[in-house]
């Protein structure tokens, strides 16, 4: 029964194995997603702003999401929170505020970004 199983569980990681379901080779990158060819494409600071914009709102979103459960009386216990925040006691050391603040940050660099990189390399781009 033993070697039954064994030659079962081998045949069987053979077979996975040589199917390309396991292709751990990078996948060619697409030419027309590149940088230059991104920065080099007509209007790229309309499409940029359009990013940052949605990117905005995802982070207040986030704020608002967690500024509710932070001031509501819901209790934490045994949820998927922290239960500190149950005394609305913001400390920067919780895991919630780390995970606000990052992708606030993202949001700088991209502006950053944006206003240092892209808009030189758009003609159409203003101060604006």
């Amino acid at each position: 029964m033993k070697k039954i199983f064994i030659q079962t569980v081998l045949i069987g990681s053979i077979s996975i194995m040589s199917c390309d379901i396991f292709d751990f080779n990078e996948p060619d990158p697409n030419p027309n997603l590149s940088e230059d060819a991104i920065l080099n494409s007509a209007n790229s600071m309309a499409g940029w702003v359009l990013g940052v914009q949605r990117q905005f709102i995802e982070v207040h979103n986030g704020y608002v999401v967690m500024s509710s459960l932070m001031t509501d009386n819901y209790d934490f216990q045994g949820a998927q929170v922290n239960s500190a925040l149950n005394m609305p006691e913001a400390q920067p050391s919780f895991i919630e505020m780390y995970e606000m603040l990052q992708p606030l940050h993202q949001l700088r660099e991209q502006a950053k970004y944006g206003i240092e990189t892209v808009s030189q390399r758009d003609e159409n781009s203003t101060a604006d």
